[in-house]
């Protein structure tokens, strides 16, 4: 039997906070576990949460808790550190959010800023909302989304690899011509928020636009060109505004801000402001897991978005009966990364080794409630995309990681490592083995997980040294590319609805200093081959620009499978699990959508779904 060791004081401590705490609250249920989604009922019968939150004066309010940095660090000016975080879908609005319907196989776009598109070739036409202003009463138009797709540019946001030109033909078009015509187009267009009002950012975005122009096949630039848009980030990156006079076009406006709480109150100019039914929103500043359990037991929130430790949600359930938890899809992993060129990770049969010696069944009794049994067979999928998208006989051609730890000793001696007399294993030259584990020490389902992953590699006989780092040193570490095992979302479905495009970028893009495979200060993409058990040798880089471009939906589950198959066999990650996040309803005398797996749910535990939620009117007091 394995033995377990105790994961913390950190755990021990919130357990305290949650046992001292009393707080009179409302229901929840655990997530099925097969993954099912569960209804939300919400007819139950009004009790127990604060009840003065609901109104002020003539006004309605709700509290919920949000990601920001406190002052003088946060400033009006959304495009320069540290931003607005989750305050940034409560005062600015995109086009369209993207949502994948994975059973039909497609994409919902839900009109926002955006009123209707439709694509040509390689155009995409957008038509916009007439009549919307912005928060200070100057008219939208086409010229601020141009306005923010520029400083988008400097900001390195992905679509400027494909864009070619971008048009404004009228107040109310926009026309984005793209290098080639790809289904990722429209998804790419609307994943940002629309934040660059022309008439504040318009003298930077006017310096940017021939810059633009200059970018290679690739969407490159040449050292002239990044320096002129390093100058330009670096003027841009002057002006700071206070926080209270953004001047934004989402539904609220924010009136106060502290470094504790903001509050913010309804835009009356937002294109929205006739669904909103809620005048304002009170976010409290998350600062620590334990201020959160804090607030969560003491009553604070009318409903929250963030995942706890499986004996925390037991302790909420039991102080809070009539609590409602909302299992919100998210289509992610939470993964454990390898660096590949870490000695002895460089060698993938070492990585699939780890991968079968950890019990990934386990770590579920460790990982956040709503987590569901991941992908062991490494493809770069989650669960539920991968089985949209690849055939049983696909899956039984490629490696199952699950735990299996003679498969694991069979794979070590196979590479000429033996263990010692201590019990720990030796490589092929006598030499002892040591990995190390970083996770960040605040979010729970990393900071659980690598606790438990480090314990079971060392009862498995790999000397394994736990890292728990404060976050914002853990980013840096990864992005220094000094770690060899760490944790992130990986890969992630959020921004381009559920596109296996968008997984895979995840992983060989947007991961490769992360995962070595490219040295931090490298440019471009990495270059890696991959000789598959057919014989075959791949690129995924060169699969990706493929998948990018291609149209026809038979020839993408072509690329899809290969890129599976690459993936299985060059193990960069080991998937923790499939994500559902958890959105508590506090407040029992709260309307709200009561099926979970509504599009207007989608997107985890974050303000973002809080957010649209209530941009469509259907977040209300009943």
């Amino acid at each position: 039997m394995r033995r377990t060791r105790k994961v913390s004081v950190f755990v021990a401590l919130l357990l305290v906070i949650s046992l001292l705490l009393v707080a009179c609250g409302n229901p929840a249920e655990t997530p099925p576990a097969d993954g099912e989604q569960s209804s939300a009922d919400t007819n139950e019968p009004s009790g127990g949460t604060s009840t003065d939150q609901e109104a002020q004066g003539d006004a309605t309010i709700i509290t919920i808790n949000a990601i920001f940095d406190p002052p003088p660090a946060i400033n009006g000016n959304p495009w320069a550190p540290p931003g607005l975080y989750n305050l940034g879908d409560l005062v600015y609005d995109r086009l369209f959010y993207c949502v994948p319907d994975v059973k039909a196989g497609k994409t919902e776009f839900i009109p926002m800023l955006g009123e209707s598109f439709e694509e040509d070739g390689n155009k995409l036409i957008i038509h916009l909302r007439q009549g919307v202003k912005w928060s200070d009463g100057t008219p939208f138009t086409s010229k601020d989304v141009l306005s923010t797709y520029y400083l988008g540019f400097m900001a390195g946001w992905p679509m400027w690899k494909y864009v070619d030109t971008i048009e404004t033909p009228d107040d109310y078009t926009v026309i984005i011509n793209w290098r080639n015509t790809s289904s990722v187009m429209a998804p790419m267009a609307f994943a940002n928020l629309i934040q660059g009002p022309y008439h504040i950012y318009g003298k930077w975005a006017d310096q940017l636009a021939p810059l633009a122009e200059k970018r290679d096949a690739q969407g490159n630039v040449d050292q002239a060109t990044n320096d002129a848009i390093a100058a330009i980030r670096e003027d841009l990156y002057k002006f700071k505004p206070a926080v209270t006079e953004i001047v934004g076009n989402g539904p609220y406006i924010i009136s106060n801000l502290t470094a504790s709480e903001a509050i913010l109150k309804k835009n009356p100019n937002s294109w929205c402001a006739s669904n909103l039914k809620i005048d304002q929103v009170k976010a409290i500043r998350d600062t620590t897991t334990e201020a959160f359990v804090s607030n969560v037991m003491s009553g604070a929130y009318d409903l929250d978005a963030r995942g706890v430790a499986p004996d925390v949600l037991k302790q909420l359930q039991e102080n809070y009966p009539e609590m409602k938890i909302v299992w919100s899809p998210e289509y992610s992993q939470p993964s454990m990364q390898f660096n590949v060129s870490k000695y002895p990770l460089d060698n993938p049969n070492v990585r699939k080794a780890i991968i079968c010696a950890i019990d990934k069944k386990a770590l579920l009794e460790v990982a956040e409630p709503g987590t569901q049994m991941p992908d062991t067979y490494c493809s770069g999928l989650t669960p539920t995309i991968r089985d949209s998208w690849l055939s049983q006989d696909i899956l039984d051609d490629m490696e199952d990681y699950a735990y299996d730890p003679s498969k694991a000793e069979a794979l070590l001696k196979g590479e000429g490592w033996s263990k010692g007399s201590d019990g720990f294993w030796r490589d092929s030259k006598g030499q002892l083995v040591q990995l190390e584990v970083a996770a960040m020490n605040s979010w729970a389902i990393f900071f659980m997980c690598g606790d438990a992953i480090a314990n079971q590699l060392n009862e498995f006989g790999l000397k394994t040294e736990y890292k728990a780092m404060e976050i914002s040193a853990y980013w840096e570490y990864l992005d220094r590319g000094e770690a060899m095992m760490s944790f992130d979302f990986r890969p992630g479905g959020l921004l381009y609805a559920g596109q296996p495009w968008e997984f895979y970028s995840n992983i060989y893009r947007d991961g490769a200093v992360r995962m070595g495979l490219k040295a931090p200060t490298a440019s471009g993409d990495p270059k890696i081959s991959v000789k598959l058990p057919s014989g075959e040798t791949v690129d995924p880089i060169s699969l990706l620009n493929d998948l990018f471009y291609t149209t026809d939906k038979n020839e993408q589950t072509k690329l899809t499978e290969k890129l599976a198959q690459a993936t299985n066999e060059f193990v960069p990650i080991m998937p923790i699990g499939e994500k559902t996040a958890p959105i508590k309803i506090h407040n029992t005398k709260l309307a709200y959508p009561d099926d979970p797996l509504l599009p207007e749910w989608y997107g985890g535990a974050n303000t973002r779904v809080i957010a649209r939620l209530l941009k469509l009117g259907e977040l209300y007091y009943k």
